[in-house]
Order: structure tokens, then C-alpha cells, then sequence
């Protein structure tokens, strides 16, 4: 990591916010202290298990520079709906239970898909 000091700082502050939460999931995550250095179209919330954490929405937010470098390189714009249909069908195939998929639900907002009670996914 010393080799090259910019990614092993990022691995270290990595490992660093996953020991602070015990939240599984699909999950992007960043320390609330940097939340304001998102761009305005991306939604956060804070980890229940750590609110010095936040989650981001990565099916519902939004970026034009995202948006612009999709387009320039042709590859596909998925819409949230086709993400949250994504995120169940990978959920049912590997059969993860509510450890991973209500957080990923939850944080992805999408709580609605997931039934935590009975671990059935809707």
C-alpha cells in the first residue's frame, strides 16, 4: 500500500468506514462528514448502525456528469426501475437473506421491494 500511497490511503479509509458500522449490503458509503462534497443529485442517508455514515441512493440519484459519460462512451443508462428489478432478481438467485437485503433495500430506497418480517421479496 506504501507503493502507491493514493489507493492504499483509499483501501485504509475503506476498511476504516466498514469496522465503524456493521451494515452489510450493496452499499456506497462515505463518511457524513464529506456528504456536502457530493453533487447536488445524489441522495444520502445516514446508517442507522453509525450515522457518522451515510449511504448513497445509487438507484434513484442522479448526475450529468455520469449521464455524460455514459452517453460518450455508448454504454447503457439503466433507468431506477430497471436497477431495483436488477437488485431483486440478484437478491432471489443467491438467496440473501435480510443480513444483506434489507440494508441494501433500505439504503438503495427501496424498502418497499423487500418485506424484512418474512424475508419474502415483492
Amino acid at each position: 500500500m506504501t507503493l502507491q500511497a493514493i489507493m492504499g490511503q483509499g483501501l485504509i479509509n475503506a476498511v476504516t468506514l466498514d469496522k465503524l458500522t456493521n451494515t452489510k449490503g450493496a452499499l456506497v458509503s462515505l463518511a457524513a462528514a464529506n456528504v456536502d462534497r457530493l453533487s447536488k443529485g445524489f441522495i444520502s442517508r445516514e446508517l442507522e448502525e453509525g450515522p457518522a455514515i451515510v449511504a448513497i441512493d445509487w438507484v434513484h440519484s442522479t448526475s450529468a456528469r455520469i449521464d455524460e459519460i455514459l452517453d460518450r462512451t455508448g454504454l447503457p443508462n439503466p433507468s431506477p426501475e430497471t436497477l431495483a428489478r436488477r437488485l431483486t432478481d440478484y437478491t432471489v438467485l443467491h438467496g440473501l437473506g435480510p443480513k444483506w437485503s434489507n440494508p441494501t433495500f433500505r439504503y438503495a430506497g427501496l424498502e418497499a421491494r423487500f418485506q424484512s418480517d418474512s424475508g419474502q421479496h415483492v
